[in-house]
């Protein structure tokens, strides 16, 4: 995942894409590294519903900018 969100911050021909880590690591460092590799937010499974709604509510909100 996190190759995966250096892979999107990479190309530049992509509009701005909202990246949300959801994985079964929640460590500290793995989440310093996701941020670092580009993700705007981050989710340890399992991720409460309500929880991930709410942060696709502001992907949503950030992307109409």
């Amino acid at each position: 995942m996190v190759e995966f969100c250096r892979k999107v911050r990479e190309n530049k021909e992509l509009p701005y894409v909202y990246l949300i880590l959801l994985t079964g690591k929640s460590e500290t460092c793995d989440i310093v590294e996701g941020l670092g590799a580009g993700a705007d937010d981050f989710l340890a499974k399992p991720a409460n519903p309500d929880e991930l709604r709410s942060r696709l509510a502001v992907g949503v909100r950030m992307n109409r900018v």
